[in-house]
């Protein structure tokens, strides 16, 4: 990556996917909210890199290993990366219906955080499994991985919600 490469990094929310954009290192952040997946990627600078923050390269079962290591590095923060859902469970209709699929496949019930991101990780696993996009590199990252270095050490060792968390994230 070069300095002119545009990187993204986005994030599901409520009506579709935030997306924060910087179309050059020296150049403004500019965020914007996109509807769908493809919308996203349809808005991104040709030759730029995307980082979601949504699993894709979902498993057939058991843990993704980057999820493993991420947990590894975090420490005592690690119950913030979540097991990734697997393959089975993506078009679950319920939460009890994924929680027992899982539980079939791999001996474990699913979280509930898995389970809400299932339909987000479909959507963005199936558009890259039919299509990879020669506008944009896209890949999977647990933003709390990089929290492990320099000031962001500290960071990482407390909970975002805890009370001096506010005013060490500034």
């Amino acid at each position: 990556m070069n300095q002119s490469t545009p990187l993204a990094g986005a994030d599901g929310c409520k009506t579709g996917w935030l997306c924060l954009l910087a179309e050059s290192t020296n150049a403004p952040l500019t965020a914007f909210i996109a509807p769908t997946f493809q919308t996203l990627v349809d808005r991104l600078p040709q030759g730029g890199i995307l980082a979601v923050d949504i699993p894709i390269g979902i498993p057939d079962c058991g843990p993704r290993q980057c999820d493993i290591e991420a947990r590894r590095q975090l420490g005592p923060r690690r119950s913030s990366v979540f097991p990734a859902p697997i393959r089975a469970v993506l078009e679950s209709p319920s939460y009890e219906q994924a929680c027992a699929t899982r539980q079939a496949i791999d001996g474990k019930r699913m979280s509930k955080q898995a389970f809400a991101i299932t339909p987000r990780s479909a959507k963005s696993t199936s558009f890259f499994a039919a299509e990879m996009s020669p506008v944009v590199k896209c890949g999977s990252v647990i933003p709390r991985s990089p929290l492990r270095c320099g000031r962001a050490r500290l960071l990482a060792s407390r909970r975002k919600r805890s009370k001096a968390a506010p005013n060490e994230r500034r």
